[in-house]
């Protein structure tokens, strides 16, 4: 994950503590960290959360990649970061499509190595 400084003190600490944890230098109470309270904020539910990192989402759309580009919610399991993103689709105002993948070609000649 990349942190942008900008001279913020806090983003450089977050930074540092998010490698730290990374490479198991922090340690665990009962398989849990503590992280200073100067870097998060705690929350109940998700809204705060997702009005903090994506305001107005509203009103986003899926052309504005920048804007996109730059949030981003860490989570630990793959369930947390479905559930958030059921939440967020939800929210956006924008028609929303699915596509489908395969993994096999119809014709042999299609093929790119």
């Amino acid at each position: 994950m990349r942190v942008s400084l900008q001279n913020d003190l806090s983003a450089k600490e977050f930074s540092e503590l998010l490698i730290d944890i990374g490479n198991g230098n922090i340690t665990e109470q009962e398989g849990k960290i503590t992280i200073p309270n100067n870097l998060c904020d705690i929350v109940g539910d998700l809204i705060p959360v997702i009005d903090k990192i994506y305001p107005s989402i509203e009103y986003a759309t899926l052309n504005s990649l920048s804007w996109w580009k730059e949030r981003a919610i860490p989570t630990p399991t793959n369930e947390s970061a479905d559930k958030i993103n059921e939440f967020i689709l939800e929210k956006l105002t924008t028609e929303l499509m699915n596509y489908e993948t395969i993994d096999t070609v119809i014709e042999e000649g299609d093929t790119v190595f």
